[in-house]
């Protein structure tokens, strides 16, 4: 017998299976007459949280009492929490309570909401800035985006380039959550002249995280060099001076595999035009004058590294002592004799004329006039050479007559024979000798 006076009720309301779009979401509930006689006639409603249960009196009937019919998850319901509510009802059309019950305690996203596993979380925007220098941390900024609503749990690897990619799989290194990373202190033994990698992992927090593609950022440390020297003959004393050939020592940090290092010789502060090579030959405007070199490690890439200046050299001294330094002036044997004397010394003998040539140029004494020269004294030592004949002929003291004097090109060191009154150059020796 059927007691219209009693209402039912329903009890234990539960939902189950996965929080992902595709997936069924099916209920339970437990119905009692509760002394009614009337058999489960119950209604329910599914929907978004707070959606429900003004509306479940009208909803669809249960066909098998305690079982909420399934509701397939769809794109529209990704990053919402979603209910079921319940009426109890009984075949008479006697209403009673209503149970509601939410996701917010399924398995699925944050707080319950639906997920959908087909969109990943991104990173973009992905990029290294820092002082690329030995224990400096770069920094990298990112974007993070996930779909599903998930907090950023992304995992990232820093290396050599092509060492992370791989490395970030098993990586341990979790992001904080700011859209920032930050490497290990760079040691330039390892990444000097290299470039260096960031690859990141997009992950989110859900219970069943989800795991984006990698994205990958480089920056390439510039290569760098240290202990900066110059390196002169030390077979020649402890005195830097003209016509010493210097050499630019230094040494690379790290691998430096495939760096070409430009040089630049300096005199004083100013760059000496062609003096780009690891040895330079001092000349004479570098006397009185300190020397320099700058390295600039250029990688393969061509990225410039830091420029390296070395300790400076000088001042260069003379290496024609006892000579004085010869002028550009042209003047008879006599004249020769007395512009010496005016400078406190005096005029040289062939024979010293033939050794500083020998000593300087590395060459013997030519045996004949035309003999091929190669101009280093004048190229090197600063010693005045004119094209007009007798070009490169130096006055000596010596005389082989009354109206000759020996006279010797600086060009080969051959020794002739001229008429006095001829004006040649002129080279001095300190002193009164």
């Amino acid at each position: 017998m059927i007691n219209l006076n009693v209402a039912p009720v329903i009890a234990d309301l539960t939902i189950n299976g996965k929080l992902n779009v595709g997936e069924n979401l099916t209920g339970q509930y437990t119905y009692d007459a509760n002394g009614s006689g009337s058999a489960d006639a119950s209604t329910y409603k599914w929907g978004v949280k707070d959606s429900t249960a003004n509306g479940v009196a009208s909803g669809d009937q249960v066909t098998n009492s305690g079982v909420v019919p399934g509701y397939t998850l769809r794109d529209t319901d990704a990053g919402q929490v979603l209910e079921v509510s319940v009426q109890a009802k009984n075949l008479a059309g006697v209403a009673g309570n209503v149970e509601t019950k939410t996701t917010a305690n399924s398995t699925g996203g944050t707080g319950g909401t639906v997920i959908d596993s087909s969109k990943k979380p991104q990173i973009d925007k992905l990029s290294i800035s820092g002082i690329l220098d030995q224990n400096q941390v770069l920094t990298a900024t990112y974007t993070y985006n996930d779909p599903n609503g998930g907090s950023d749990s992304s995992t990232y690897a820093w290396g050599l380039v092509g060492t992370t990619e791989g490395a970030v799989d098993n990586s341990t290194d979790v992001v904080t959550g700011n859209g920032t990373v930050q490497s290990p202190p760079l040691d330039l033994a390892t990444y000097s002249g290299r470039v260096v990698e960031l690859t990141m992992l997009p992950k989110n927090n859900l219970e069943v995280p989800l795991i984006g593609n990698k994205v990958m950022a480089t920056t390439e440390l510039p290569p760098s060099v240290t202990d900066l020297k110059i390196k002169r003959p030390t077979s020649e004393g402890y005195t830097v001076m003209v016509g010493q050939t210097l050499e630019a020592e230094f040494k690379p940090v790290g691998n430096n595999i495939g760096v070409t290092n430009k040089i630049q010789w300096y005199r004083a502060a100013n760059a000496i035009p062609t003096a780009t090579n690891k040895t330079y030959q001092l000349v004479f405007a570098d006397q009185n004058e300190t020397i320099t070199f700058k390295v600039t490690p250029v990688s393969t890439t061509n990225l410039n590294g830091v420029e390296k200046i070395s300790a400076s050299l000088g001042p260069v001294a003379s290496a024609i002592r006892p000579f004085i330094q010869p002028k550009a002036k042209r003047m008879s044997w006599n004249a020769a004799r007395n512009f010496c004397a005016s400078r406190g010394g005096k005029l040289a003998e062939s024979s010293d004329l033939q050794q500083i040539f020998t000593r300087l140029t590395g060459a013997a004494p030519a045996g004949s006039e035309n003999a091929q020269g190669n101009k280093i004294m004048n190229t090197i030592y600063g010693w005045p050479f004119t094209e007009d004949a007798p070009a490169y002929y130096y006055w000596a003291n010596d005389q082989p007559s009354s109206e000759e004097g020996y006279a010797v090109d600086m060009n080969n060191g051959y020794r002739s024979k001229n008429y006095t009154e001829t004006n040649m150059q002129v080279a001095c020796i300190a002193g009164s000798r």
